[in-house]
């Protein structure tokens, strides 16, 4: 694909009409439509369909997006390292739950080289993290990811890197002040759970060895935002799971507990079956190798 393709895909799946697309790109929409013909000639098969009500991209078209999307963000980057003294731009697409690890990635690869510029996105849940990646819209992708997610990266091509095992604890308020450290899960007290809505991860392996233990705890309260769940249980709420590389083990207001059996979160770095080049793969040594953090100045 030469770049005028790409911007004519791209511009096609935005727009999902011949006349947007050609608004979009400046030009008429009889020159989009010659544009699309000779794509469709050169790939061999039809590209988008063309229905009364716009245009609506075939599979064929997946994997030209895909390209389109890794060419344009390419583009951007040199674009962006010229115009700012060779500043590179690195795009990460997050779940919230790997928020500390990727703070503490970027701000070390930052001190190596500080004309990194990194953009972080938040995906609201693992599918829409790895999609984000096999489309091409971000260079890396972090968060909690199980079993089901691995096996869905490996039938797209995508490489999942471990970066930690965070320790799950439960947050419980202060009335549970007398409670051992670590708490035994069948020893939790009879409270509603607050939960996240975003992260599917950690509530599977909760419940299962909640289930595991013969213990049953109905939930109260869904959160969209992690951020809530310490506020909530301060509030009176109930009680929350949550990780000790999220809340601090002395969070003013609530009892953090450690729990027995411990419950271990697995955090991966997606990538592109590519290896990473440049910041990309600065960030992601930071990310997956504990001796690189090191030497960044843990």
């Amino acid at each position: 694909m030469d770049f005028a393709q790409v911007e004519l895909v791209l511009a096609l799946d935005e727009a999902r009409s011949l006349s947007g697309a050609a608004e979009l790109l400046g030009t008429t929409t009889t020159a989009v439509s010659q544009q699309l013909r000779r794509l469709e000639r050169e790939v061999g098969g039809e590209v988008f369909v063309r229905t009364p009500h716009g245009v609506v991209p075939t599979p064929a078209a997946d994997l030209l997006l895909r390209r389109a999307r890794r060419v344009a963000t390419t583009m951007e980057t040199l674009t962006a390292g010229r115009a700012g003294a060779a500043a590179e731009l690195v795009r990460v697409t997050a779940l919230d739950s790997a928020a500390e690890h990727l703070a503490r990635a970027v701000r070390r690869a930052r001190q190596q080289a500080p004309d990194l510029r990194v953009e972080i996105r938040e995906a609201r849940t693992a599918p829409e993290l790895l999609a984000a990646v096999r489309d091409g819209r971000t260079g890396l992708g972090i968060g909690y990811l199980d079993a089901r997610d691995v096996r869905w990266s490996h039938r797209r091509e995508l490489v999942l890197d471990p970066v930690a095992h965070d320790e799950c604890c439960v947050v419980l308020p202060p009335a549970c002040a007398d409670l051992p450290d670590p708490l035994p899960v069948t020893e939790l007290p009879d409270l509603d759970v607050v939960t996240t809505t975003q992260d599917a991860v950690s509530r599977r392996l909760v419940e299962r060895v909640l289930a595991r233990a013969g213990v049953r705890r109905r939930a109260g309260i869904a959160t969209a935002h992690r951020a809530m769940l310490v506020p909530l249980v301060r509030a009176g709420a109930g009680m929350a799971w949550t990780t000790l590389e999220a809340v601090a083990p002395a969070a003013p207001g609530v009892v953090v507990r450690r729990v027995v059996p411990a419950v271990t979160l697995p955090v991966y770095v997606v990538r592109p079956a590519e290896p990473p080049t440049g910041g990309a793969a600065l960030l992601h040594a930071l990310l997956t190798d504990r001796a690189a953090e090191r030497r960044a100045g843990a």
